[in-house]
């Protein structure tokens, strides 16, 4: 093989980086999910959250798959090395197909995640529930208008992956509005994570727990915190999309990063789900249905006090504040029921005092 022409670079091959963050990810996320679901149908509270958490991996599935293509066809490689220019017209038509997977894995994880966290706060303000609402809907908008660009650019379609059609056969719209489009989404994406990472302490923070309680329980479910900072780090390398120069080399960054996006919203979304596994792995607390969901309970008090204990129940309003006492409960935060109700055990404690009779004496 003799060397490359004067003034490009060598042919260099980045396969086996993006095989790694393609494939390397897979069986950590197949056992969060695993265990999720494990968990869920444990407590018979599987929920619309569970179902597009999993479309979400199916989505990073299929973009992997479309990736590996690729790779194969020498997607991994300097344009300028990839002939003949049928086999380079394959690589830009999956590259185009992979883009809207990708955007549909990620923004699906992310409603995934604003699902669970409504199953948490749906009793609580109105403000963060339809707060959450408008945030969903913007990025369901978003992404829908994001994806359908990707193929609408052009007349023919084909001519945004064909570069073999002559600039008189096909009319495009400038590259940079949909990158425009894409940044936005990507943006607002980042904006969402750090929402839900966010809304569901301002909750937590007010209820009636300890201080340590409430601090370990808002890591807990702040993690996505790192699917935020992959997504802003993603946004910053959008730019390069449009570049039609060294298409195939260009946007390895890019995809890397989407890639370590992807997973970590898969991983993290299934974290807060999967406590009571952990809570059976430490304190062996079985994985049973929970009936109502979600409850408080205080403790009960000692049987040798002489005080006879009861118990009410009751439906907690949406303005009420809610105790909890034990921190064996804590895994219920984030196990609320389908309809939405959170089942308020109260104990409370009735001392009986006996009073002897008074007998009158006559002197």
């Amino acid at each position: 093989m003799g060397l490359p022409p004067p003034n490009l670079p060598a042919d260099e091959n980045r396969a086996p980086e993006l095989l790694a963050a393609f494939w390397v990810p897979v069986p950590f996320l197949t056992a969060a999910l695993l265990a999720r679901f494990y968990v869920r149908f444990g407590m018979r509270n599987v929920g619309w959250d569970d179902w597009m958490m999993l479309f979400s991996f199916v989505c990073f599935l299929t973009a992997n798959i479309l990736g590996t293509i690729i790779i194969n066809l020498g997607g991994s490689r300097h344009i300028f090395y990839i002939q003949p220019n049928d086999q380079l017209v394959k690589i830009l038509k999956l590259s185009i197909i992979a883009q809207p997977v990708r955007a549909t894995a990620v923004a699906v994880g992310k409603l995934s995640i604003a699902g669970l966290t409504l199953r948490i706060i749906s009793f609580a303000t109105f403000w963060r529930k339809w707060f959450l609402y408008v945030c969903i809907s913007i990025l369901i908008s978003l992404t829908i208008v994001d994806c359908t660009l990707k193929f609408v650019q052009c007349v023919p379609v084909r001519a945004v992956w064909d570069i073999t059609i002559p600039p008189l056969d096909k009319t495009c719209w400038n590259p940079k509005i949909s990158n425009n489009v894409s940044i936005a989404n990507a943006a607002f994406g980042t904006f969402i994570d750090f929402v839900l990472a966010i809304v569901p302490c301002t909750f937590i923070w007010n209820l009636q727990l300890d201080k340590k309680t409430k601090i370990g329980l808002c890591a807990f479910l702040s993690i996505g915190i790192l699917a935020g900072i992959c997504s802003a780090i993603k946004t910053s390398q959008l730019h390069i999309l449009p570049s039609r120069l060294d298409a195939t080399w260009d946007t390895y960054k890019l995809y890397i990063w989407v890639e370590v996006e992807i997973s970590l919203v898969i991983f993290c979304g299934c974290i807060p789900p999967i406590k009571p596994l952990f809570d059976w792995m430490r304190k062996g607390k079985p994985i049973t249905p929970s009936g109502t969901g979600w409850s408080a309970k205080s403790k009960r008090p000692n049987p040798s006090s002489g005080f006879t204990s009861g118990t009410r129940s009751a439906l907690s309003s949406k303005k009420q504040a809610v105790t909890m006492s034990s921190q064996e409960d804590e895994s219920e935060l984030v196990e609320r029921p389908k309809d939405g109700r959170i089942m308020v055990s109260r104990h409370y404690d009735v001392e009986s005092v006996h009073i002897p009779p008074v007998h009158s004496t006559r002197a």
